[in-house]
């Protein structure tokens, strides 16, 4: 790093490690720095001396420092972090937390002066194509408070977005083991659990934990009862208790071109069978085809397990069958060439990189034809795409699975009274959140027909708490790769299924 005397010319340079962004605040020149070894890190650059390590926010972009205590908001440069679309703060240390005041603002820059914060907003996450807003708030952020704890033991769970409505979140992340503990022991030490329905322990944790009701606070009961019908239901306990608060849902889908789907005789089926042999038509064309054999096998199986605790059925060996018989297959294979037509087409389209009459754009998106999409959030960076429609990936039983990300309360933590204030706010923001996929109501969601026939898959779906992939994967695969025979399969799978059923 570098300083320039404006009236002499006279370059000075410092020996901080790795500088990423500074800020200045009553002349304290602040550094966000990288140093090998230790992480991320603030230096104040005016003293010559290290603030403090933190990882708390990894990679950010830029901050500005908004008040005298040295809290400052910042812009997340990640791919995938839950900061990206709101205005988000904290403090310049280790301890604090993230405080979220507003969300989908997208800012590009930002300037405080006094008491007042102007924030440059792009259109969307993506588009900097030259419509801007500018916010101006007025700051009375402070981390002085204790911060609400949450505990989760995935990293992609960890990056779900949990908007904390003016409220200072300290995520912690945690190894299985130590987490399964935690929640199990009743520790104090923490306020809320966040996790995913499609994480192996958390069945366990569903049947064996405790949780604070959520009942009785103020527009829990409502938001619930406006939901899908599959998601209320895993809400809600044999008593009643409202345990869980989802934060998203993610359905398994297909999104496809219709017109070029359409002019290689391509639709989707509902039946396996039918379906496996209507991507095949697009083996000639893998430079622009993308699917998973994980996304369509696994969302196979665990629809079979939701209804099933053996593999000794006539059900199951006539599924394992017809994917045996096309394991190899292109229809179950990635062999894209292009990462995601879709996700290119996104960038291209609404990012301000081309235009249709661009090269790049006719290569990519003109001739894609679908991709399988397991997440939501790729799923909704296409609502308002014409050419576009989703479709659902066979199930045995018809209803879709989905995979939710939820948060549960502690009945112990030291702080159940504020934490329960956040929960409330929390619900009040779903409650009225537009093309969320978890609110019946077709009213919160785009009239075009993409949206709309994503609508219909996830009013069409339940929630999967699985049976944990690594009990059977590898077998599964050894099975239909032809390396052992599927009775075989089905004795050792079953053996492990009761042992994790009856543990």
């Amino acid at each position: 790093m570098c300083g320039i005397a404006l009236n002499t010319g006279e370059i000075t340079e410092s020996d901080i490690p790795y500088p990423i962004r500074f800020s200045e605040r009553n002349g304290r020149i602040i550094v966000y720095i990288y140093e090998k070894g230790k992480g991320y890190g603030f230096y104040d650059y005016t003293a010559n001396s290290m603030i403090c390590y933190t990882n708390k926010l990894d990679h950010i972009s830029d901050f500005e420092i908004i008040n005298d205590n040295m809290d400052f908001v910042f812009i997340h440069s990640g791919d995938i972090s839950p900061y990206r679309e709101t205005l988000s703060f904290s403090g310049m240390d280790d301890k604090s937390g993230i405080i979220q005041l507003d969300d989908e603002i997208y800012p590009v820059g930002f300037s405080s002066e006094g008491d007042y914060l102007c924030v440059l907003s792009a259109k969307s996450l993506y588009d900097y194509s030259g419509e801007f807003k500018v916010y101006k708030y007025f700051v009375n952020i402070s981390t002085a408070d204790p911060p609400i704890r949450v505990i989760t033991a995935s990293e992609l769970t960890m990056q779900t977005p949990l908007f904390s409505c003016g409220y200072q979140i300290q995520t912690d992340l945690l190894s299985q083991n130590g987490f399964s503990l935690t929640v199990l022991s009743l520790d104090k030490a923490y306020d809320i659990v966040m996790m995913s329905s499609i994480e192996t322990y958390a069945n366990e944790i569903k049947s064996k934990g405790s949780f604070y009701p959520l009942n009785d606070i103020p527009g829990v009961k409502e938001y619930m009862d406006g939901c899908f019908p599959g998601l209320k239901e895993t809400a809600t306990n044999a008593d009643g208790d409202i345990w869980m608060l989802p934060v998203s849902v993610d359905v398994p889908i297909i999104r496809y071109n219709v017109k070029n789907c359409a002019e290689k005789g391509i639709s989707f089926s509902s039946d396996l069978s039918d379906f496996i042999s209507n991507i095949n038509k697009a083996s000639d064309y893998l430079e622009y085809f993308f699917s998973d054999v994980y996304t369509v096998v696994r969302s196979m199986l665990t629809s079979y397990l939701s209804e099933n605790d053996s593999f000794d059925t006539d059900a199951f060996r006539s599924l394992a069958g017809i994917i045996r018989e096309n394991y190899f297959n292109k229809a179950l294979r990635n062999n894209s060439k292009v990462l995601n037509a879709f996700y290119n087409n996104m960038l291209l389209a609404k990012g301000g990189y081309g235009s249709p009459d661009s090269e790049l754009y006719k290569e990519i998106y003109d001739k894609a034809l679908f991709a399988m999409t397991p997440y939501l959030t790729e799923q909704k960076n296409s609502i308002g795409d014409d050419n576009l429609l989703a479709a659902p990936i066979p199930t045995v039983n018809g209803v879709n699975s989905a995979y939710c990300t939820f948060i549960c309360v502690n009945p112990n933590s030291d702080h159940l009274e504020e934490t329960l204030l956040f929960v409330e706010k929390t619900v009040s923001r779903f409650a009225n959140k537009k093309n969320n996929f978890t609110l019946a109501d077709k009213a919160f969601y785009d009239s075009d027909p993409y949206t709309q026939s994503l609508y219909d898959i996830y009013a069409n779906s339940r929630i999967s708490f699985t049976v944990p992939w690594e009990i059977y994967r590898d077998d599964f695969e050894s099975y239909a790769k032809g390396m052992i025979e599927l009775e075989d399969f089905i004795a050792e799978a079953d053996r492990k299924l009761s042992a994790y059923l009856n543990e």
